[in-house]
Formats: C-alpha cells, structure tokens, sequence
C-alpha cells in the first residue's frame, strides 16, 4: 500500500512536537507522563469530571510509542509496533473508530543459514524447536523455584532431532532477546510464563505511535515539563515540582518508566518506602532496538512478500530479525534485543546501520546492498526519559510487582506497562494500568470527601 503526501501530512500532524504547555488552574489530579498509562489515566479522571494535568517531559506525546514520519517519509514505528492481542485489545478499537488501517500480518517467516535461503522444511524444524523451548520453560515455570530462563536446559533438548536442535539458540533468542528484550538469564520464568498469549497481532498502517499520539485529543497536557520533585503536604495535598514551577495536587499518578523510577530523576520526598524501593530493585528495563532501512523500487532486499520476518541461525541470543515491507513500504525494519541492544545502542547511529547491513548481507549476499536509500535507529536504553524499552522481573522476583501498586505516601499511584498484570511489557497492558489506577484515585477522593 502507498501512502499519499497528504496522508504523510496528515500522519505528521498527528504526532505534533509540542512546544508549549496546556495548564490547567488547580488540578485535583496530577498525571506524569504522557504515554498510553498517562493519557488513559487522564481520559478516565476527565471524563469524571475531576480537574487533570498532564506533564510530559518529551517534547511530545506517546512516550515509548512513537511514529517517526520524518526519516523516510513513511511511518516508522521506532516504539512499540504490534498491537498484542487484539481480539482483546482496546486500543484495536481505536484503530477502528479513527478507521486506522490494521492488518493481521500473520507473517511468512523466512529462513537462511549459511549465507542462503533453506528449504520451507527448515520452518517446522525452526517452529519445533520454539514449542520445545516454550514447553520446557513452561514447566520450569510451575515448579517451586524461580530460575532464570537461561538455566532450563531439559534432557529433551539433546533428544531432538539434529535438524531441530541446531535451532534450540535461535529459539531461545526469539523467546527472550527478541520478546522481553532481555537475555535468557535475566528473564524470570515465572514472568515469561505469568503473561498473556500475544497472538493474534496487528500491525498499523499510519503507525502505532500515531494511533496512541489520538489519545491526547482534548486532554491538558503540558509538554517539556520535566517533573523534579513530589512532596506530601499538609491536609492530604501533594506538591509537584517542575521545570515550569510548582503547583499542587490531591493526588499524583506517576507513569515514568522502571528506569526513570531506578535513577531517582523524579525525587519523592521524604524517599520511597521500603516496599516500593525493593520492588524496583527487583525489576530491571530490556532493551529492544531498532534499525529503519528504507529501498529503492527493485531492490533485492525488497523481494519478499509483504511483512515476511527474516531470521539467520544463531549459536547465541544475539540474534537479529527483519520485518520486510510492512504494509508494502520499501522498506525493512531490523529488531535487536537485549544485550546485543544495549551495545549497539551505545553506539553511533553509523554502527546501527553497519550492523543492519552486515546481518542482512550475511542472509542474502552483498546484492541486498543494492538501492539503500536511507536508515534511522532508536536507542530507548540511553535515552534519559525512559532508560530502557520494557520492564521485566529478576529471576526468583515475579511478585516484586505487587507492591508497586501500593499507594506511595497515601496519595502518589504507579501506573505503566510494568503493572499490566498478565499484559505486562505491552500497550495495553499500560493502557489498562492508568485505567485502573484513575478509577482508585477516583475513589480514594469520593472517600476523601473531595468532590
């Protein structure tokens, strides 16, 4: 599918870079954050009438979803990009009430070892080695211990057969790297195991980020204003501290990420608890990154069917994999996790590309070189407004998440894709996080005799 210029404009203007501040005059409820928990949360407490502020401290809204048009000239979600679950998913109903388009990609996976492409056989043996990782860690999930992914090595993995087992790394990194953006080591099992299918997936035409962008519509939301501090005051009121001043609250939702929380950046004053600061220890932010390619017309690179995903056999989880000409764009877009994310996002922007074209030239020859028109990469992991992509538990640390939904101090709440119960690490597993956490807030200030 080609994308007009006007759609182009039009995808442009919904993810505008705001450079002023929507305030309102003594809000009853301050919201940190203006990604998919914030906006939720926001939606939620206005719709009840209470007087909301929303602080971003991005220049934008979205947070961890975002669309970037710019680049290529064409949507390129350098966030989250899949809609998870979507019989299920409310932000699929979204989608369709702005008539985003979707497509249930249901992608044709492509394989390639050794510098060609393998036989359609060498798919069931790739998929039967993902169900016999899946099931050994399923089964080391209902066990009494907590181990880390990395330690499950059943005696049925030397039992595969050989065209089977050569794939068990490939699996691996696919469960783990390349879904909860972290190495199989770090990965609590009982984590993996505790969350939701995440099929079926939808992809989104105009982007993701500019779907979620939507939800700010009508809502007061203060961009580049970096929270620095939040303090209880007398009578039950909160004292926000930005870099735009102060101002006070009833009650505050914070939606910053694990990361943000870990570094301290946002003080809460007179510290946190005991609780809530060992749960944080006890989760840790993956890392998921991203390397745009855009093709010129009849490029190698570019001859496969539409949202095929590429995958090399791997020894190890450093694992990359390409998602080629979604929605027919000329373009691929290379995903790495973990680890391999991190070191890479260290790195220039040059090395990203270097290493893009280096994994896809080891699948296809150095023809796949031929027509790169442009190339653009995130780095979530060092940015200082999010420190990472998803947040994951430690193994032996499932439950650190429950008591991160505890209110801090009486009247500070977290919400965000780290308290998405069974949908943790995902959209709308945010997205019903802030739902939540308003509706509390909402009754705590019914109780409280506030309005």
């Amino acid at each position: 599918m080609k994308i007009t210029r006007r759609e182009l404009v039009r995808l442009s203007a919904g993810l505008p870079l705001l450079a002023g501040a929507s305030r309102v005059a003594d809000p009853e409820v301050v919201v940190v954050g203006a990604g998919v928990a914030g906006m939720a949360a926001a939606k939620v407490l206005a719709d009840a009438g209470r007087r909301v502020q929303v602080l971003e401290a991005a220049a934008r809204v979205g947070g961890r979803c975002y669309t970037d048009t710019a680049s290529f000239g064409l949507p390129f979600d350098q966030g989250a990009m899949w809609l998870r679950r979507a019989d299920f998913n409310p932000l699929f109903g979204f989608a369709q009430l702005y008539r985003f388009g979707t497509a249930l990609a249901q992608p044709k996976e492509i394989l390639f070892a050794g510098g060609r492409r393998l036989p359609a056989r060498a798919n069931a043996a790739f998929e039967r080695a993902i169900d016999t990782y899946s099931i050994a860690l399923a089964e080391a999930a209902e066990g009494e211990t907590d181990v880390a992914a990395a330690a499950v090595n059943p005696p049925t993995f030397a039992l595969l057969p050989p065209e089977d087992r050569e794939w068990l790394a490939t699996a691996g990194a696919r469960i783990g790297p390349l879904d909860m953006g972290l190495d199989l080591g770090q990965i609590s099992v009982k984590d993996w195991f505790n969350r939701h299918e995440a099929e079926p997936s939808r992809l989104v035409r105009q982007g993701l980020g500019t779907l979620v962008a939507r939800l700010s519509d009508g809502l007061p939301v203060s961009v580049s204003t970096t929270v620095l501090r939040i303090s209880p005051m007398r009578g039950g009121w909160f004292e926000v501290l930005t870099s735009r001043g102060g101002l006070r609250a009833r009650a505050v939702i914070v939606t910053a990420s694990v990361g943000v929380l870990a570094s301290g950046s946002i003080a809460i004053e007179p510290g946190l608890p005991a609780d809530h600061q060992a749960a944080i220890d006890a989760l840790q932010m993956g890392s998921l990154m991203k390397v745009g390619l855009s093709f010129a017309a009849g490029s190698p690179a570019l001859a496969f069917p539409d949202n095929a995903l590429l995958f090399e056999r791997v020894a190890d989880q450093r694992a990359a994999e390409f998602l080629v000409r979604p929605f027919g764009m000329p373009m691929l877009v290379c995903t790495v996790g973990g680890s391999l994310a991190l070191d890479l996002e260290s790195r220039s922007a040059r090395t990203h590309l270097e290493f893009a074209m280096e994994a896809l030239t080891s699948m296809m020859g150095t023809s796949a070189a031929r027509g790169l028109v442009a190339s653009a990469s995130t780095n979530w992991g060092r940015n200082p407004l999010v420190l990472g992509s998803v947040a994951g538990a430690k193994p032996g640390q499932l439950r650190a998440r429950d008591a991160l939904r505890v209110p801090i101090h009486g009247g500070i709440h977290l919400a965000g894709e780290a308290l998405g119960d069974k949908a943790v690490q995902t959209v709308n597993g945010a997205y019903d996080s802030g739902r939540q956490v308003a509706r509390r807030v909402l009754n705590a200030l019914k109780r409280s005799g506030a309005g």
